[in-house]
């Protein structure tokens, strides 16, 4: 009996030992990718950011035939 819970108890601890640790490793990934990208840029203006949104965004300023303008 004591032989049985024994392994029972090593199989759970095993298993959340590897659980915790791919946590862990999932963690580490997306905080490695939030800190590779610039959270702040201080070299353009709001304007400069906003045109470059819409041009990444496939959008462009025009002649809009159903609104007129």
């Amino acid at each position: 009996m004591k032989k049985i819970l024994i392994l029972i108890l090593s199989y759970l601890l095993f298993n959340i030992i590897n659980i915790s640790s791919s946590f862990s490793s999932d963690v580490d990934k997306v905080r490695d990718l939030a800190n590779s990208k610039p959270f702040v840029i201080e070299d353009k203006t709001a304007s400069q950011l906003a045109n470059e949104f819409l041009s990444d965004a496939g959008v462009s300023i025009g002649w809009d035939d159903d609104r007129n303008f």
